[in-house]
């Protein structure tokens, strides 16, 4: 019997082996931008963003995240759906040295609690609805000093970014809400700063606290570096070897909360320099 008989079985051009490029994610997003700057990197609703954009949208919100006070290491808990900020924040988070903490945005108040009090999150990047939702009643609770508040209305153009409210708030429940002005809440936009000096990051630095989904006791956290999550990426463009580099489009349903997601649909599209559309 051969030594590893599945091999038989891969598609034609799937390599039996992988020379692994060292290279961090953010460094991903800069090589796609460096290739494509004028291709498409984020379609949402009726608004694109170019890689150009992208990757300037994504080192303006690692700057602001350095002026709110991250460290590398920091933990920067992600509490979004799919939206042009969740890649924004994530990339943004990972450039500036943090570790980002994914949340999915169905979590009940004690769900959140134990992931961002277990994660040790300093920052958090959720959604207006979501302040006045879950977060409203337990936020003496967690760990968070700074909090930085998306909206799906702000990442759209006109005339759906004026429509859209009307129709947000007549959801169930309601997928928009005002929240009032305080010390240590801004919005998303407001947290962009001015682009600054690149944080140096290694294949071996922590990336991702990815929590499991707590079936057999409390979620945990899996410890996810650069590398690991870039190895995941190139080993997807390896099992498709008929994609092109600069050429795919993938539209990104699944959620990227879940690592599944977060691998298919958004590392994996990144290590292509493909399109991606948000749902």
């Amino acid at each position: 019997m051969s030594e590893r008989p599945w091999l038989s079985s891969y598609d034609a051009g799937v390599p039996q082996s992988l020379a692994l490029e060292d290279i961090t994610l953010p460094g991903m997003l800069a090589s796609a931008a460096a290739r494509f700057p004028d291709n498409v990197a984020v379609h949402f609703q009726n608004r694109s963003m170019t890689y150009r954009e992208l990757e300037s949208h994504v080192a303006r919100f690692a700057a602001g995240l350095v002026a709110l006070g991250l460290k590398k290491g920091d933990r920067v808990a992600i509490h979004l759906p799919n939206l042009p900020q969740t890649i924004i924040a994530f990339y943004g988070t990972l450039a500036a040295g943090g570790v980002a903490v994914m949340t999915n945005p169905l979590y009940v108040a004690r769900e959140i609690e134990h992931q961002w009090n277990d994660a040790g999150c300093t920052i958090a990047v959720t959604m207006d609805f979501l302040m006045r939702g879950p977060l409203e009643d337990i936020r003496s609770k967690l760990p968070i000093r700074e909090w930085i508040v998306a909206s799906i209305p702000e990442y759209l153009k006109f005339p759906l970014n004026v429509l859209a409210p009307f129709k947000l708030r007549r959801s169930h429940p309601p997928l928009i809400a005002d929240v009032p002005r305080e010390a240590h809440v801004r919005r998303f936009t407001a947290a962009l700063g001015s682009r600054g000096k690149a944080v140096a990051l290694a294949s071996s630095d922590l990336a991702v606290l990815q929590y499991t989904g707590g079936t057999t006791g409390v979620a945990k956290g899996a410890m996810l570096t650069h590398g690991n999550l870039s190895a995941n990426a190139q080993q997807m463009v390896a099992w498709y070897p008929g994609a092109k580099v600069g050429g795919e489009t993938f539209l990104a349903a699944l959620p990227f909360f879940h690592v599944f997601g977060l691998t298919v649909a958004l590392n994996f599209a990144m290590r292509l320099a493909g399109k991606i559309v948000v749902m």
